[in-house]
């Protein structure tokens, strides 16, 4: 049967779709400029701290900062590392990379985040015009621009979710009218898409399949537009293989079915009750519930109506399985289903069709509620920057090239529900050509990496119980510098008993600078492992 048959055969669109509707109109346009200017002034919270509150955006910048000094000859821990190419976290990484010699690796990598947020509501935008849904509604997904992902520090999760929504556009556009090369660019995106972050790939591709199936209405046809997203899945599978063999990546799948309580309180909540909370990225989860509710419902109340094509809401009936059903964790990864909130708002969208019977009160209620939400947001941003200030102190008094030791007794901050300041001392590492432990080296899908041939680690030792320190089993002797954030001063309890000499550089408010004897060596060689073992997400 030729494809025009197959084509008259196809499910009728409804009046609005864009294969029947013309391009962008003014109106549209105008709704675009409006999402592009309100997402880039949500991104003011961003700028107005030294260091993002983000637990692994450290890691990410002390990856790219390693990979910096490696071209450093002056570099002096360069034999402990490798670079691993193949893995699905580098699109984000080269980003930092490119922009820190123009804007240094702090800022360069705000920027990324700024911009990966900021996109994922005019994608939204994009994709729902395209879909034939209303765009303006996608100045609702703004608030989730700080949710768990955000909170986390997914550095290239974030960067994966705008990238995945164009994707899905160009995807959408394919099935209206496939060409070759729709086909070809199609199929280089699911590579980027890849590389952007392997779980992203997986998630959007799964989303394509089932919506060409719904779209076309015939199996065949949805093979053909299909084939292009499926271009990723040998790399995808070379991977998987790689990493398996792998020690670090052996972690058993872990499901976690709780939907009311969790016993692991970084995924703030279970499956339905920590949605909202993981949507928004804010403490109370009774303002995170009223505050969700209302984002969902405004479009009703404003007189638009739900989308009776099913195919619009196959993503978001995929992205609520997994939040509700996927894996916890595996494969060294952490929080799979729960990082995927990001996108509920969005596909959402996708779903809300334009109204001739629109409320206009209603209409405008997003742009009061996104302002007040920035007020706050601001303001739970400038109670952090107290709490972390100490640290930029701790760090202009630390020498360049050196190794360090994080001990945060104090992992935690009242601005956010997650332990933003865990991984704060990595910035050294990222901004001063060091070596800080516990480091994202130890990982497979890490980009540099500790060289394979170093002894083992001992399990034992973790970042998340520094009270557990010991000098010999957590490699003390490796360390110029150690940092403690603590309420009082832990250093004749941590370095007693240390065969060399270990005295306090300096103190700024909960953040205490120790520092080892330079001259003082105990015999144990700089090649020994990394000093922690962690379950963080990546």
């Amino acid at each position: 049967m030729s494809v025009t048959s197959e084509t008259v055969r196809l499910p009728p669109l409804s009046r609005e779709q864009p294969s029947q509707r013309e391009p962008l109109g003014a109106q549209s346009d105008r709704t675009l400029v409006l999402v592009i200017i309100a997402s880039l002034l949500a991104t003011i919270p961003i700028w107005l701290t030294s260091f993002p509150p983000m637990v692994d955006l450290p890691e990410h910048a002390a990856q790219v900062g390693l990979l910096r000094s490696l071209h450093n000859p002056s570099f002096g821990f360069s034999e402990l590392f490798w670079v691993n190419w193949f893995t699905p976290y580098l699109f984000g990484y080269i980003m930092v990379y490119a922009l820190t010699p123009l804007f240094g690796i702090v800022a360069a990598s705000k920027l990324v985040v700024a911009a990966a947020v900021a996109a994922v509501p005019i994608a939204t935008a994009m994709l729902a015009d395209e879909t034939g849904a209303d765009p303006y509604w996608a100045l609702l997904t703004i608030p989730a621009m700080y949710g768990y992902s955000y909170s986390w520090g997914f550095l290239n999760f974030l960067v994966a979710t705008p990238v995945g929504l164009l994707f899905l556009l160009l995807f959408i556009r394919r099935v209206r009218k496939p060409t070759l090369r729709n086909g070809v660019c199609l199929g280089l995106f699911s590579i980027v898409l890849f590389f952007c972050h392997a779980l992203t790939y997986l998630f959007l591709a799964t989303i394509a399949v089932l919506y060409a199936l719904l779209e076309t209405g015939r199996l065949r046809k949805a093979i053909i537009v299909a084939i292009p997203v499926i271009t990723a899945i040998p790399i995808a599978f070379l991977w998987y293989l790689r990493t398996s063999a792998d020690p670090s990546a052996q972690d058993p799948i872990v499901w976690g079915l709780n939907w009311f309580s969790t016993s692991d309180p970084h995924t703030w909540g279970g499956r339905l009750t920590g949605f909202f909370p993981r949507l928004l990225g804010l403490w109370s989860p009774l303002f995170c519930l009223i505050f969700g509710i209302a984002l969902f419902a405004l479009p009703f109340l404003a007189g638009a109506r739900p989308s009776k094509r099913w195919a619009v809401w196959v993503p978001l009936s995929v992205c609520v399985a997994v939040m509700l059903f996927g894996p916890t964790g595996g494969h060294s990864g952490w929080a799979l289903s729960q990082r995927f909130a990001i996108f509920a708002l969005p596909f959402f969208v996708l779903g809300m069709e334009r109204s001739s019977t629109s409320r206009p009160a209603w209409r405008a209620a997003p742009v009061f509620i996104l302002l007040a939400w920035i007020c706050v947001l601001i303001s739970v941003t400038e109670n952090y920057e107290i709490e972390a200030k100490g640290f930029t102190q701790i760090l202009s008094a630390m020498q360049p090239n050196q190794r360090a030791l994080s001990l945060m007794f104090l992992q935690n901050t009242k601005a956010s529900p997650a332990p933003v300041f865990l991984h704060l001392p990595a910035w050294y590492s990222a901004t001063k050509q060091g070596v800080v432990d516990m480091s994202f080296a130890v990982f497979p899908v890490a980009l540099v990496r500790y060289r394979p041939t170093l002894p083992s680690q001992d399990r034992s030792v973790s970042e998340w119980r520094p009270e557990t320190f010991e000098w010999e089993t957590w490699h003390g002797d490796l360390y110029r510098y150690f940092v403690v954030h603590a309420t009082v001063d832990l250093g004749p309890r941590l370095f007693g008993r240390a065969p060399c000499p270990v005295s306090l550089v300096t103190r700024s408010d909960n953040w205490w600078l120790y520092e080892k004897d330079p001259q003082c060596t105990s015999g144990e060689e700089q090649t020994s492992p990394p000093a922690t073992k962690s379950a963080l997400p990546r």
